[in-house]
């Protein structure tokens, strides 16, 4: 995983989806951005991994290239 980021302020209304669609231009990219933020899924932190709360900076990291042999057009489940 990269450690490059962008910073981003949580407005209400902000959904990972949302953001991943904004950042990569592919919505089903979330996960990464989730990951980045939470990297120990916690009880406690179910709650704020379901919507970024409003106010807090998240960190958006630089999208990961494909390897060369893989092409970009394929779905999530056939990568």
């Amino acid at each position: 995983m990269s450690t490059r980021y962008l910073e981003h302020l949580a407005r209400l209304g902000d959904r990972w989806d949302l953001l991943a669609y904004q950042y990569y231009g592919d919505a089903l990219a979330y996960e990464q951005i989730v990951a980045f933020n939470f990297p120990e899924p916690s009880l406690e932190g179910l709650q704020v991994r379901l919507l970024p709360p409003p106010g807090v900076i998240l960190k958006i990291p630089e999208p990961v290239p494909p390897p060369p042999d893989q092409p970009v057009n394929l779905p999530p489940w056939r990568r």
